[in-house]
């Protein structure tokens, strides 16, 4: 990818390599030439399920727009396991809430953005009543500012993902790091501990080789946490119509 082959624009044209999401596919690549040259980099740890549900209390307690969305961003990119680049591209024209179900229309990006990128449906399941999943996108939905403005930020997702594990002490394992795209192998190895089968994992992460989710993302075998079954018990098929099992915290049901 020739990220400066972009014909000549007039002077009141914006620059299109000043774009964020252009700035992070050059991180992105930088980080594999790294890779290519020093041969062992520290690989992205997996976000912790504890630090994502304190995310998702902040964002639930939230009293400003600002922080609804700077602590909504990491629950939302947690339970959709997705790249940041998609997380930051979600607005209110994607989302719909149903009664049995949060429908979003995510655009996939991988290496940066473009006209074509391609858009997957995700269905999340209401987890009962109270669901405080549902009641996030409720709140995210109501104070939008328009259908097409942007929720989140990449700057905000990385500030609030460094705030949700300072929360919880987390400390990565040796020889990894936490990075916002910890959140999308965080949430895959949360649902797959508490039970979600591996098809519907990748049907949210929007990925076609098991054999790719099982040496990329999922980390270290780890059980399944109260803070997992929050954002994850919902898509175990036998699990969906029953209440959220967090439904009498007073934060959730407030």
């Amino acid at each position: 990818c020739r990220l400066h082959s972009f014909p000549t624009r007039r002077s009141s044209d914006l620059d299109p390599t000043s774009h964020a999401l252009v700035a992070l596919a050059r991180r992105g690549f930088a980080a594999a030439d790294a890779r290519r040259r020093s041969g062992a980099p520290p690989r992205s740890a997996a976000y912790p399920a504890d630090a994502a549900l304190h995310c998702l209390h902040a964002a639930l307690r939230a009293v400003t727009s600002v922080a609804l969305r700077f602590w909504a961003s990491v629950a939302v990119g947690f339970l959709i396991s997705a790249r940041p680049a998609s997380i930051a591209g979600l607005t209110a024209a994607a989302v719909r809430l149903t009664p049995e179900a949060v429908l979003i229309e995510l655009t996939v990006f991988k290496y940066g953005t473009s006209g074509s990128a391609p858009r997957v449906s995700l269905h999340i399941p209401t987890a009962g009543e109270p669901d405080p999943i549902r009641r996030l996108f409720r709140r995210l939905l109501s104070d939008a500012t328009g259908p097409d403005a942007p929720w989140f930020g990449l700057r905000d997702l990385s500030l609030a993902a460094a705030a949700g594990l300072r929360a919880v002490a987390a400390v990565s394992p040796p020889g990894t790091r936490f990075t916002p795209r910890s959140l999308r192998s965080g949430g895959i190895t949360a649902a797959y501990a508490v039970g979600v089968p591996m098809e519907r994992i990748m049907r949210v992460s929007n990925h076609a080789s098991t054999a790719i989710v099982r040496r990329h993302y999922l980390d270290r075998p780890v059980p399944p946490t109260p803070a997992a079954r929050v954002f994850f018990h919902r898509f175990v098929p036998a699990t969906r119509s029953l209440s959220c099992p967090f439904h009498r915290s007073p934060l959730l049901s407030a």
